[in-house]
């Protein structure tokens, strides 16, 4: 079986201007953990986790996130500051065996299927 049959094709994504704070919200109310970011055309620029946005976000056990410069450095962070940039991508023409072994190689979560043009198509997780 091709991955193209089994991938998510109605992917929620973002723009590199993104807020990380949109892009948090989105993940908790479609019940998601990866956000493809994407140019105006259609081109993976990169891709966010759920880990990333957890990365990104100072702890609760710092009194400095109460500081007002603090909260407004995070509230400025964007997709393009915390993205992982040419993330590995699928084939639509790749077989789930490929992408299961290259899940476990690369040991994450997803990935962005896309064409020959660096177009996104769709996404595989390990949930698909």
């Amino acid at each position: 079986m091709f991955v193209n049959r089994s991938m998510t094709t109605k992917v929620i994504t973002i723009k590199k201007d993104t807020k990380i704070f949109e892009a948090k919200k989105l993940m908790e109310e479609n019940k998601i953990r990866h956000l493809p970011v994407v140019e105006d055309d259609g081109t993976l620029a990169g891709i966010i986790t759920d880990r990333d946005i957890r990365s990104a976000m100072p702890s609760i056990i710092f009194d400095d996130f109460e500081s007002r410069p603090v909260r407004e450095k995070v509230s400025k962070l964007t997709a393009k500051d915390i993205m992982t940039v040419n993330p590995v991508t699928l084939s639509p023409h790749y077989t789930i065996q490929d992408a299961l072994l290259l899940i476990q190689e690369k040991k994450v979560g997803a990935f962005p299927v896309v064409d020959n043009e660096k177009k996104l198509k769709g996404i595989l997780s390990v949930r698909d």
